[in-house]
């Protein structure tokens, strides 16, 4: 027999209310005016987005009353198309990251999935709290830096602060000791934000990503303006400590655009990644830097909306304009630069074009 605490009896009101009110409305504004201090009870009790607990709320009153806990079922009740499995699916994966359910095949290869609630979900509902149930065995540091990707995610969610990712990360340096990327943390004796930097730059590296812009990882593990501000000073005068221990390689760039990307040693890499082989350098594979004093100059001839084009760019490349641009960016938080996208068939002159504006 279940016996259900006051708060979880709130929650399941508002569960219901929340069923109710989306029932064919594609539209969610539309679909829940007049019960937002629900929508902001299920909030709070799942520590949730508010998308994640309007699906999470769909779910739950589907298991309730028939046992049904597919995304098909929520995208027919609520009216809508099956691409809106895509992101019921996305806001899921939170939950699935708790290990508060199980999706019964990969939601990327079958969005109408079927979710397994765990029981000892369903039981904290009923008993009006909830924790997220520890179930991944970590047992080398591809699984650790798994995980970090999953906490890495609630912190961009807002789901928890990097108070709360530190705290988590530092658990796992106490608990996880035998791995080999917690060995080389300690033995390095990094400081805390060294430490959730390594781990970020290490699952970026892990998920194909061989090069790491500082600026989007500052931003990303939420560092205080201050803390921030120190940080990115030490990389931009090159004490950092990653650096000073050659843990990291600077991508250097003869061009004038500011670069603010670097790439993991072969020695750290071996410290999450045992069966690593260093591959060749860029120089052996025919990759070179071309200097400006190597490039012959010519006359480039375009036609007069292209020519306006071209003008445009030269100007936005010139020192005094282009640190003007840089500096506004970065005042803003964004990664300072120009992106721009040259297109044509072999042989327009596109590479011709880059060689001329370098020179």
């Amino acid at each position: 027999m279940l016996r259900f605490s006051n708060k979880s009896a709130v929650l399941l009101d508002s569960v219901q209310k929340i069923f109710d009110a989306t029932e064919g409305h594609s539209n969610l504004q539309k679909g829940l005016e007049g019960i937002e201090n629900d929508i902001k009870i299920v909030m709070d009790f799942f520590k949730s987005t508010r998308s994640q607990s309007i699906y999470l709320s769909i779910l739950l009153q589907l298991y309730y009353e028939s046992g049904i806990t597919n995304v098909n079922a929520i995208t027919d009740h609520l009216d809508k198309k099956l691409s809106a499995a895509i992101e019921i699916n996305h806001d899921f994966a939170v939950y699935v990251s708790r290990g508060w359910m199980t999706p019964s095949a990969n939601p990327l290869l079958n969005p109408n999935v079927n979710y397994v609630l765990q029981t000892r979900f369903l039981n904290g509902i009923h008993t009006g709290r909830v924790r997220p149930i520890t179930t991944k065995k970590i047992k080398t540091s591809f699984d650790l830096l798994r995980l970090f990707q999953d906490r890495l995610s609630e912190l961009t969610k807002g789901l928890i602060d990097q108070k709360e990712l530190l705290k988590w990360t530092k658990q796992q340096m106490y608990k996880q000791k035998s791995l080999p990327i917690v060995e080389f943390i300690i033995k390095h004796n990094m400081t805390d934000s060294d430490m959730l930097c390594y781990m970020y730059i290490c699952l970026d590296y892990y998920k194909g990503e061989r090069n790491v812009d500082v600026l989007d990882m500052l931003n990303n593990l939420k560092f205080h303006p201050d803390e921030k501000y120190c940080l990115q000073q030490g990389y931009h005068t090159r004490t950092n400590y990653f650096i000073r221990e050659k843990l990291v390689c600077i991508i250097e760039s003869e061009n004038i655009f500011f670069s603010s990307e670097y790439r993991l040693t072969a020695n750290a890499i071996k410290s999450f990644d045992p069966h690593y082989i260093e591959k060749k350098t860029e120089a052996t594979l025919g990759l070179s830097k071309i200097s400006a004093q190597k490039i012959i100059t010519k006359q480039l001839y375009y036609q007069q909306e292209e020519q306006l084009l071209v003008d445009k760019l030269h100007h936005m490349l010139q020192d005094d304009v282009f640190m003007s641009i840089t500096e506004r960016l970065t005042s803003k938080g964004m990664t300072p630069g120009v992106t721009i996208l040259l297109y044509g068939s072999p042989g327009t002159g596109k590479t011709e074009l880059c060689y001329q504006l370098a020179k």
